[in-house]
């Protein structure tokens, strides 16, 4: 009954912005009224959503959908009749040149689209063309932004179909998020939604396309490498790895973990390896940089060393644990011994028993210790 009810106040707020934009329907746009940005309309929406008001939630996304169309369309429009002088068309190929001949022939909202779009992305990424700047407005009008935000809503409202409709209408427009790395968050959610619903096969495709960002791990020849080392299995291996390493694809921390803890109860140990042996050598080379900046002078010099100076600083230790990041150099450690790297293992688990920030990790490490 609760979901059915949310359906149809979704709906009847869905009715209600449609009848609040009647200017959409007209054959002439006209530009956004100021107070009634998408911007605007996306902040409220946001903030209804943290207060629990789902349902005004997705009253004002629609508003902020309606609002970036409205707007998309009356730049068009105002850009196709700026292409209606010979002058412009002229220099239609060179943004930057196109600015003056516009402002000259009192054009001045041509030019001032024309120019936040330079200012925001660059001539490059519209082909330095008035054609590649009409192609992104017609894209912009897709909103991922807003599907997100009303996807989240779905899940937590236990519309759990309807959210995933709308998180991967949100990831397959991606490429206009205003926060790029909004990306992983979506993929991230629609993971765990698929993994909620015990959908192994999916949840794997969706962190594999947030690891597919990660150029370390795609490399074939950057993960023989240090999968090498780790089968070496020679005593001094953990910290010559450590020493050789750095991998800086922080927004793919998470997919590593939680693909190593699902290779491992999988039992695809190489994988496991893999996921778990670069999310560590990623959280070092993040953690050596934070303590880079708080330490005169450091450098680093063993993994213990590192650690035991990571637990001077809560932030850091924060940091790990919100993150799994003790728990994934202990997964680190069980999948080299899993995957029959005795030695390695042993010496990965000795250092963290003495040195993880974390006591209860360090308990772990302590009575896996291979002896």
């Amino acid at each position: 009954m609760k979901s059915h009810s949310f359906y149809v106040r979704v709906m009847t707020a869905v009715f209600a912005v449609l009848l609040y934009y009647p200017a959409l329907s007209q054959s002439v746009p006209r530009s956004v009224t100021p107070g009634e940005e998408d911007w605007r309309f996306l902040e409220m929406a946001e903030n209804a959503m943290e207060a629990g008001n789902y349902g005004g939630a997705v009253e004002y996304a629609e508003k902020a959908r309606a609002a970036r169309k409205q707007r998309c369309q009356w730049e068009i429009y105002t850009l196709e009749r700026s292409l209606r002088l010979s002058s412009v068309r002229r220099e239609a190929d060179s943004l930057q040149d196109v600015i003056p001949v516009m402002e000259k022939n009192g054009l001045s909202s041509a030019a001032e689209i024309v120019r936040v779009h330079l200012d925001l992305r660059g001539a490059d990424f519209y082909r330095n063309s008035l054609s590649g700047i009409l192609e992104f407005e017609n894209h912009l009008m897709l909103y991922p932004e807003v599907d997100y935000l009303i996807g989240r809503v779905y899940r937590m409202e236990g519309e759990y179909e309807l959210s995933r409709q709308y998180l991967i209408s949100a990831y397959e427009a991606s490429d206009i998020l205003e926060v790029p790395a909004q990306k992983y968050d979506i993929l991230y959610d629609l993971a765990d939604l698929y993994l909620d619903s015990g959908d192994s096969e999916n949840f794997e495709k969706y962190m594999l396309l947030v690891m597919s960002d990660n150029e370390d791990y795609v490399s074939a020849r950057f993960m023989r490498a240090i999968i090498h080392i780790v089968e070496e299995d020679k005593a001094g291996s953990v910290e010559k790895y450590f020493m050789l390493y750095r991998s800086g694809y922080t927004d793919t921390l998470r997919a590593m973990l939680s693909l190593a803890e699902f290779y491992s109860r999988s039992g695809e140990t190489g994988r496991a390896l893999r996921c778990s042996a670069l999310g560590c050598t990623t959280a070092l080379t993040k953690i050596e940089a934070a303590l880079d900046d708080r330490i005169n002078g450091y450098a680093y010099t063993s993994l213990a060393d590192l650690l035991s100076r990571s637990a001077d600083f809560e932030d850091i230790v924060e940091w790990g644990n919100a993150n799994g990041i003790w728990r994934l150099f202990y997964i680190f450690a069980d999948n080299a011994a899993d995957a029959g790297n005795i030695r390695f293992a042993s010496e990965l688990f000795r250092i963290l028993s003495e040195h993880e920030p974390e006591p209860y990790w360090r308990r772990m490490a302590e009575q896996r210790l291979i002896r």
